[in-house]
Formats: structure tokens, sequence, C-alpha cells
């Protein structure tokens, strides 16, 4: 089994890896596979290991990314319906944040990988953000890819992303906001502090 530290890619087999493989990579790991631009297999190999890491998967399967969102968050619906999305290119400067900060090797590693996707035009896998309606106004709050979005920003380009509202939600005591939590969100996106996350 590959291990994900320590990595002597001269006596690596690339046609051996497995989704398992791929999977234990970590961020710092990636970084590495990204900028090793003298064996294109490498940051390819990184590329698939970025995607699993999405809720897309490598076949970039929007029901399916959809579906653990809503698992993830435990939302009920009625009879299936209740959930309405959208995929668009938007700014990221007008996301706001669910998460307090960002974790610098993410950020890092991030980077590096949209500047080999752009490079080699392969397609961005989309953030997930939610639009929210309270009071009068809409707001779009991200759920899942803060560290795309600020990158997206640094890069000055637009970023993809799946734009989920949920309609059913009762609008006098509306579920999704305790859920994100809504009420402490004041921040945007690409305001949130780069910060060396220590390990758990």
């Amino acid at each position: 089994m590959v291990k994900s530290r320590n990595i002597d890619w001269n006596f690596i087999d690339v046609d051996e890896f497995s989704i398992k493989h791929l999977q234990d990579f970590t961020v710092k790991d990636l970084t590495k596979m990204f900028l090793r631009e003298n064996d294109p297999m490498v940051p390819e190999l990184g590329y698939f290991a970025f995607l699993l890491k999405s809720k897309w998967g490598v076949l970039f399967d929007i029901e399916r990314g959809i579906k653990r969102t809503l698992m993830q968050l435990r939302l009920p619906l009625f009879e299936g319906k209740g959930l309405s999305w959208t995929e668009r290119k938007m700014n990221p400067a007008k996301i706001w944040g669910s998460e307090d900060s960002l974790d610098s090797d993410t950020y890092e590693m991030v980077k590096v990988a949209f500047k080999y996707m752009i490079k080699t035009q392969k397609p961005i896998p989309p953030v997930v953000v939610w639009l929210i309606k309270t009071e009068s106004r809409y707001n779009l709050v991200c759920h899942d890819g803060h560290h795309r979005i600020s990158v997206a920003n640094e890069l000055k380009m637009k970023i993809p992303a799946i734009v989920l509202e949920y309609w059913i939600d009762n609008r006098e005591n509306p579920i999704l906001p305790q859920k994100i939590p809504y009420r402490k969100i004041n921040t945007y996106t690409i305001d949130l502090p780069v910060e060396k996350f220590k390990p758990i």
C-alpha cells in the first residue's frame, strides 16, 4: 500500500494506484504532486485525488453531491421535493463564509491546484453555495469550498458554483439557518483569515 508520507516517486508504479491510494494523500502530498511538472502523471494523479475530496467525485456527479449535502445537514424534503439548484459562475467576493478561518496548508494546495487546472484546462469542481432569504434580502452563503472561493478571488476569476435554495423551509422558524449556523455569519469568504491549523 502506498504511504502518504515521504513518498519517493522514483519507486512508485503509477499504474498500480487505486482510489484508496488517492484518498490517502494529505494536503501537503497534493501540493507536492501539483508542483511536480517534470512528470505529468504525478500532477494528474493529484488532480484525481483533489476531485475525490470534493462532493462531486471524479465524475462530477452533481446529483450525488447535492444528496450528500442534504444528508450532512439532515434537511427534510416533502416527497423528494423542496430543494432547487442552479449551476453558475459567481463573483467570489459576493459569497459569505460559514467558517471562522482558512487553513494555510489547504490554501496553498488549492492555489497550486487551480494553477494546474487553468494551465491544463481541466474543470474546477464547483463550490456549494446556499441562497438564503432573510426578511427582504437574499444572501449567498458558502457551504463547501471556502478555500476555492478565496483562491479564485486572488486569481481574479469567477468560481463555478452549485447554488442551492431550500424553498420548502418554514420562513417563520427556518431550519437551514440553524444548521449552518447562519446567525454567526458576518464575514465574506474572501476576508476570512488564513491560519496555520494545529493537528487534532
